[in-house]
């Protein structure tokens, strides 16, 4: 369910205290709408990169924790990150952002191919000990990552 903000509110911590105060949204409510703005920013980046023939995206997502002040719980943060050049080693950026997911596109002569994501420390656990019950690419990412052969 998406709610439409009355341009009343000055910060997006007032709207979404509004919004908060009077429904709560689902877990398949957010992942529906992270989808859809997932694909609209993939797609900006590459509309933004069109000059360039070979580069790769990388996307770090975070849950942030619920508000102390604002009943907030369901903030959902992406950030995409492009052009950059060179392939990012999965090792640095799990250094680099250790609380982050993070995916990686590469995209040549404007397509884009899906290389890796990594989950971050909240489901990395979970995932490996429910391996059967999970996406057996994600799985396989992981346990290269784990024995340092994640390419």
């Amino acid at each position: 369910m998406i709610t439409k903000v009355k341009p009343q509110y000055k910060t997006v911590g007032q709207a979404a205290f509004h919004i908060n105060k009077n429904e709560t949204q689902e877990v398949g409510e957010t992942l529906e709408m992270m989808e859809k703005k997932y694909a609209e920013e993939l797609q900006e980046c590459l509309n933004l990169n069109k000059k360039h023939t070979h580069y790769y995206i990388v996307v770090l997502r975070k849950k942030e924790p619920m508000s102390p002040v604002l009943p907030v719980s369901n903030v959902l943060r992406q950030w995409f990150i492009a052009p950059r050049f060179t392939k990012p080693s999965a090792r640095v950026l799990k250094k680099d952002y250790p609380l982050q997911d993070h995916d990686v596109w590469e995209v040549k002569d404007g397509n884009p191919q899906h290389v890796w994501t990594l989950p971050g420390p909240d489901a990395w656990d979970f995932i490996m000990q429910n391996k059967r019950d999970h996406d057996p690419h994600l799985v396989k990412w992981m346990t290269e990552y784990e024995k340092g052969t994640l390419k």
